[in-house]
């Protein structure tokens, strides 16, 4: 399952996956269709990575079996040699998970049209709290709310005074950067 999803990752990358890095910079984006094939694969190694983690706890609960130890007093290093091929095949999957979560291979959102309200639509109350400098956590979440609601939205956020703070911090900064240009 592992290197038939590492495969199908590899074929979103035919020509490598620094070519196509050099090709998003080139041309901003990648073949038509390409976003849906990358969900798919991302599902296929998200399922590869499960079995592999299941082998490794399989691996450990049955040496405490054997063993007659409790699962936590098995030592981890004892069983490298049985899970190093399935452990190579899992830092693969992942390079390739992180690659489509952490890279432009990933984030080809197709062009959203300009937002436009519903006629009738009824206003969505949205809570948001926001204890701490943790503002910047939720802000991606709420960004891509605010840009592909079709409902007007009313917004009641709550918090301590560091994270009302910080909430008028973060929503400034998402401000500048829709003035610079940097959200279009």
């Amino acid at each position: 399952v592992g290197r038939c999803a590492i495969d199908r990752f590899d074929a979103l990358t035919p020509t490598g996956e620094q070519a196509f890095f050099d090709d998003m910079a080139e041309n901003g984006s990648y073949k038509a269709g390409g976003e849906v094939e990358a969900i798919s694969v991302a599902r296929d190694l998200s399922y590869a990575a499960h079995l592999a983690e299941r082998f490794f706890q399989v691996l450990w609960y049955s040496t405490a079996e054997r063993t007659g130890l409790a699962p936590l007093e098995v030592d981890l290093k004892s069983l490298r040699p049985a899970f190093s091929d399935t452990f190579q095949v899992y830092r693969v999957i992942h390079a390739g998970l992180d690659a489509l979560t952490y890279t432009p291979l990933g984030r080809n959102d197709p062009p959203l049209a300009p937002r436009s309200l519903r006629a009738g639509a009824e206003v969505v109350c949205m809570v948001v709290t926001v204890v701490g400098a943790w503002a910047d956590v939720g802000m991606t979440t709420f960004w891509s709310i605010l840009r592909r609601t079709s409902s007007p939205l009313r917004v009641f956020v709550f918090g301590d005074p560091l994270g009302l703070d910080d909430w008028r911090r973060a929503v400034a900064d998402v401000e500048r950067g829709l003035h610079d240009g940097a959200f279009a």
